[in-house]
C-alpha cells in the first residue's frame, strides 16, 4: 500500500532545504552523473520537469519499456529528487538522472515479487540509488519483508544505496532486520519534529521532511489527482521524506564515494534532535558531503607495514650446547636436561628416570629369587 497522503499545497520549500542541509551545497554539488531509480508507480514521462532527465526504465507490471504513471505517486517522488516543481522550488539533486521502474499498478498495489524484480532490474541497468517509497500494512506483510524484497536489497547493496520509506501507520516498528542494508526514512515537519503519521522505531533511520512537500504531479487526471494538476502539488507522507535522502545519496556518490560509504556518511552526519523517534537524526546533506574528504584521506592512507619485531616471531638460533650453560634454577644450581619435544637433541636419560629403572629392576630380581626359592623347597 502506498504511504503518500494528500495534503494542502503551500509547502515551505526553502525551510525544508535548510532543515536538511541542501542550502549548504554548491550549485555543482547536484548529483550529476548519478542515476536514481524510483521504483514506484512509474513517472509521468511527458512532464516537462523531466525533459532530458530520464534514463530508460522498465514497467514490471506490464512488461514493457514505458513506465508511465497512471497513479501520480511516483511522479511526485521523482520530482523531490530532481524535478522542477513549477511553483517556486527545484529538485534537491537536479543534476541526477531519474530511472522510472514501475512495480505498482494504477491503484498503488503490487506484489513483493514484482518489487524485488524492479530493485534488481534497476541495479542491473546502472542505478546507484534506489528509492522505495511504499510500504505494507499488517503483521504478515512485515514478516514477508524478510523475504524477496529484503533478499533483493542485500543482492544490490554493493552497487546501490537503497532508501526506504518508513510508512504512515503511526506505529513503532523496525521495517527490516539490521542485516538488511537499507536506509529507512521517517518523516518530520519543517521544525524537525516527527510527523504524527510516521512510523518510527529503527535506530538506524534518518529523518527528513514529509509534511506538505511540494513537487511534480501529473497534469492529466491520475488516481491521486483525479482532476489533474498544473504540474505541481503538495503531498505528505514518508514517501515524500525518502527522496530527500535519495537526493543526498546522489550528491555523495557524485564525489566518488562508494554506496556503502555514502550510506554510512549519511547516518553518521545526521543531526540528532534529542528525539529517539528520529533514529540517527535529521538529514544533513552538506555535513555528509563535507565528511567525504576525511573518508577519502583515510581510504587512501596505506596501513602501516609491520616492524621487524612484529613481522615474525623471534626464532632462537641453535648454538653449541657445550659452550652454553643450562638455564639456572633459583638457587644457582644447574637444572637437569630432560629429553622432551622442546629439547629433541638431548638423547640422555634424566637422573629420575635412571633411579626408577634401577628400583624396578631390583624389584624384579627380588620376585624372581623368591619364586626360585619356593620351587627349591
Amino acid at each position: 500500500m502506498l504511504v503518500g497522503v494528500c495534503a494542502p499545497a503551500g509547502a515551505v520549500v526553502e525551510a525544508q532545504r535548510s532543515l536538511t542541509g541542501f542550502d549548504g551545497l554548491s550549485a555543482e554539488q547536484d548529483g550529476s552523473g548519478v542515476v536514481v531509480a524510483v521504483v514506484d508507480t512509474g513517472v509521468d514521462l511527458d512532464h516537462p520537469a523531466f525533459a532530458g532527465r530520464l534514463a530508460p526504465g522498465w514497467d514490471v507490471v506490464d512488461s514493457d519499456d514505458r513506465p508511465d504513471d497512471p497513479h501520480g505517486h511516483g511522479t511526485h517522488v521523482a520530482g523531490v529528487v530532481t524535478g522542477f516543481s513549477g511553483a517556486g522550488g527545484s529538485g534537491l539533486a537536479p543534476g541526477a538522472t531519474i530511472m522510472p521502474v514501475r512495480v505498482l499498478d494504477a491503484d498503488g498495489y503490487g506484489s513483493l515479487a514484482d518489487i524485488a524484480a524492479g530493485i534488481e532490474w534497476a541495479a542491473d541497468h546502472g542505478a546507484t540509488v534506489i528509492n522505495l517509497s511504499f510500504g505494507d500494512s499488517g503483521r504478515l506483510d512485515r514478516i514477508r519483508k524478510s523475504g524477496p524484497v529484503a533478499a533483493a536489497i542485500r543482492k544490490v547493496s554493493d552497487r546501490a544505496v537503497v532508501v526506504v520509506a518508513a510508512g504512515n501507520d503511526s506505529q513503532f516498528e523496525q521495517i527490516f532486520r539490521a542485516s538488511v542494508p537499507a536506509i529507512v526514512v521517517v518523516a518530520v515537519d519543517d521544525a524537525g519534529e516527527p510527523a504524527e503519521f510516521t512510523n518510527v522505531g529503527d535506530p538506524r533511520a534518518i529523518a527528513a521532511p514529509g509534511v506538505e512537500v511540494l513537487s511534480t504531479a501529473p497534469v492529466d487526471p491520475s488516481t491521486v489527482f483525479p482532476g489533474g494538476t498544473s504540474g505541481a502539488a503538495a503531498l505528505s507522507g514518508t514517501s515524500m521524506a525518502a527522496p530527500f535522502v535519495s537526493a543526498a545519496a546522489a550528491v555523495l556518490l557524485q564525489t566518488g564515494a562508494p554506496p556503502a560509504t555514502a550510506a554510512e556518511l549519511l547516518r553518521a552526519t545526521a543531526e540528532p534532535n534529542g528525539d529517539p523517534r528520529t533514529g540517527a537524526g535529521v538529514l544533513d546533506a552538506a555535513a555528509a558531503v563535507a565528511a567525504v574528504p576525511a573518508w577519502a584521506d583515510a581510504a587512501s592512507t596505506p596501513s602501516p607495514l609491520p616492524t621487524d619485531s612484529s613481522a615474525a616471531p623471534t626464532v632462537p638460533v641453535p648454538t653449541d650446547p657445550s659452550s652454553t650453560p643450562s638455564p639456572g634454577l633459583a638457587d644457582g644450581s644447574l637444572a637437569p636436561q630432560v629429553n622432551s619435544e622442546e629439547n629433541p637433541d638431548n638423547r640422555g636419560l634424566s637422573t629420575t628416570t635412571m633411579t626408577l629403572l634401577a628400583i624396578g629392576l631390583l624389584a624384579l630380581v627380588t620376585v624372581l629369587a623368591a619364586v626360585y626359592a619356593a620351587r627349591r623347597r
